[in-house]
């Protein structure tokens, strides 16, 4: 039922698949299908049916420290990702207020900024700086993204920054910047946050049609699909559930035409051999 492979790259040890019988792939389909199932029902399908358009976030983001800024006013250690589902072919402006702290740079004018990239694509951010003080440097960043780059919904903007563990307070985290508010629009428009339960998309684009991470996202566990049939990999495959319905819908269709059509052509050759 379940697709055994993403049990392989499971969190089960690879060793103990082989020598552990309790572990071994023979006995995953009674420990896959329950987790898929309840991974399934856990996401929202409602929200993907609406079309509504948002964002999430993804990557290396700290607790929130200052409730009053949810999702926000919080720490992100290397990496950050925000996954916008907005109708592509529309431009996107996002902006990332944040600070950085003192210590981690001889001053202002040794910050290089944010690294970024939308759908693997480098894109280059206006950096404005705010203000200082002897605790931190603050900064907002925008990053326009032309219309024609967006492709897929969702797109995926990743930002980066160097990290530094800030001994001086008894701080084991690895910390990059601290993020006071984050502003996403499509033409003009605010997109709200949204922290729904979803399937991560397949992460394919126009600028990058397959790779390494596309592959595995077919055994990732994580995207929970009760049944190892094309139909469940659409579905969750990032594609709005309205055109998901009708690939599925159409695609379904001829290959039951032509399984029904070969079916006939089969009898009739078999009927007409035996009568002979």
């Amino acid at each position: 039922m379940v697709n055994y492979s993403s049990y392989l790259f499971g969190t089960i040890p690879f060793m103990d698949q082989i020598f552990h019988p309790p572990d071994s792939p023979l006995a995953a389909q009674w420990v896959l299908w329950p987790q898929q199932v309840r991974g399934w029902q856990a996401y929202d399908h409602n929200l993907r049916a609406s079309g509504a358009e948002f964002y999430q976030l993804g990557g290396d983001f700290y607790a929130v420290e200052i409730p009053e800024r949810a999702p926000f006013g919080r720490w992100m250690s290397e990496r950050g990702e925000f996954r916008i589902y907005a109708q592509p072919e529309q431009a996107l402006t996002v902006r990332v207020a944040y600070s950085r702290p003192r210590q981690a740079d001889a001053g202002a004018a040794d910050w290089v900024g944010l690294q970024a990239t939308y759908d693997g694509a480098r894109i280059t951010g206006e950096r404005q700086f705010i203000t200082e003080n002897e605790h931190e440097t603050q900064w907002q960043e925008t990053f326009n993204i032309a219309a024609e780059a967006v492709h897929i919904l969702p797109g995926t903007l990743e930002i980066t920054a160097t990290t530094r563990q800030p001994h001086e307070i008894g701080d084991p985290r690895n910390l990059s910047i601290f993020i006071a508010d984050v502003q996403i629009l499509k033409d003009g428009a605010m997109l709200p946050f949204n922290d729904a339960p979803l399937p991560r998309p397949l992460p394919v684009s126009m600028a990058y049609r397959w790779s390494w991470d596309a592959m595995f996202w077919f055994y990732d566990p994580a995207v929970a699909r009760p049944f190892d049939v094309w139909p469940w990999y659409v579905w969750t495959s990032g594609l709005p559930l309205p055109q998901a319905r009708a690939f599925i819908f159409i695609y379904g269709g001829v290959l039951l035409t032509g399984f029904l059509a070969s079916l006939v052509w089969f009898t009739r050759t078999f009927n007409a051999a035996i009568s002979h």
